[in-house]
């Protein structure tokens, strides 16, 4: 069959860097039936090893990116993102982990070759260190030999090192950006965590950011609180990350908002997060919230897509599913005082950065009821 012809029989595959996270990584994902799969792993194969990076699809890329970077240099969204990231970052510009402000990115984009992007994928693309997980209908005695015929002699010229990052105590602030012109605004509030994922208090934060506003829905104290109960804003939530490999977790929440209501979602988060502190969450509360994160982590599982990524993580991190189900149990086991304590430990409100961005200089449009 032609290329065309394997293209179109291939329901969908995708490439990507995936940067967020530990560690940084390339990844290929194919999803394909049971017929077509040997031939569009071949095809992913044959593209991921005889990429030939024409120079056309290069400036094409370069543009996209430079557009998407420019549209940011306004968005109160990015903008806020950029100087929360900006304000904990404490690598040097020459350091990989340096984040980038927006404009680093524009000058950065703007100065790549061709060349450079060629000699990066022989420096770094190669399969030694990689992983490979499939989940479905398919045939394991057709598709096993396969793969260390596609991708056993395929080396890259230097060896993966995994780069720690270290956990920092990151002085807190409270600062606002103008964003001109822009209906809404965006409130960021950070801090550092110091934690893993094998420490004995994981799964109690990661439950108290799963009530915060990580995944309870509209039932999460942060959602219920600032968008339900006084209707301040349009969007909330909030994010644990931390990693399996080093210490350098961070807790986050945001909010979109109309700026006229900074203040009050300020205060409605504050006041929100120091009654949670010193009351934690009730019984009740955690116990509908375990359910519903056993479901959600049910329902993931069920995505083959996101368990053969998961089974790969697992794989790299030297772990399998026991490792999950393992954690699965803690939280079973989870009572409303230990969730407390691990939030007074790493959640200490006094120590979060808050960051809003958004047209704060024009005065609020009061409407008058006819």
């Amino acid at each position: 069959k032609t290329r065309e012809q394997l293209r179109d029989e291939m329901d969908n595959l995708k490439a990507n860097i995936v940067v967020a996270g530990t560690p940084t990584r390339a990844q290929a994902t194919i999803t394909a039936t049971k017929q077509t799969l040997a031939a569009s792993l071949k095809l992913a194969t044959e593209m991921l090893r005889e990429s030939t990076f024409a120079e056309s699809e290069f400036e094409l890329v370069r543009q996209e990116i430079l557009a998407e970077l420019e549209r940011s240099l306004s968005d109160p969204a990015a903008l806020a993102e950029e100087a929360v990231a900006s304000h904990f970052n404490v690598y040097p510009r020459d350091d990989v982990r340096y984040v980038p402000t927006i404009k680093d990115s524009i000058a950065d984009t703007k100065a790549i070759k061709l060349a450079d992007v060629k000699k990066f994928y022989a420096d770094f693309y190669g399969s030694n260190n990689g992983q490979v997980a499939i989940v479905g209908d398919f045939d394991e005695k057709i598709i096993e030999p396969l793969l260390p015929q596609m991708l056993g002699n395929w080396k890259s010229a230097n060896n993966f090192k995994k780069i720690i990052s270290n956990f920092k105590a990151v002085a807190p602030t409270l600062s606002a950006i103008e964003t001109p012109d822009k209906e809404s605004a965006t409130f960021i509030a950070r801090l550092n965590v110091n934690m893993q994922e094998d420490d004995p208090d994981y799964a109690a934060l990661k439950m108290a950011d799963w009530m915060l506003g990580g995944g309870a829905g509209f039932s999460a104290r942060l959602v219920a609180r600032i968008r339900v109960k006084e209707g301040l804003s349009y969007a909330v939530g909030s994010g644990l990350d931390v990693s399996p490999l080093d210490r350098a977790g961070d807790w986050t929440a945001q909010a979109q908002y109309a700026p006229q209501n900074r203040e009050k979602v300020i205060s409605a988060f504050k006041d929100e997060m120091a009654k949670l502190a010193k009351e934690g969450f009730s019984a009740a509360e955690l116990n509908a919230s375990k359910s519903g994160f056993a479901e959600a982590q049910q329902l993931t599982r069920a995505s083959d897509a996101r368990l053969a990524a998961n089974l790969a993580s697992q794989l790299y991190l030297g772990r399998d599913m026991k490792w999950v189900a393992a954690l699965d149990k803690k939280v079973e086991a989870l009572k409303a005082a230990d969730v407390l304590a691990a939030m007074q430990k790493h959640l200490n409100l006094n120590q979060m950065t808050i960051i809003n961005a958004g047209d704060f200089a024009k005065p609020a449009v009061v409407v008058k009821a006819q």
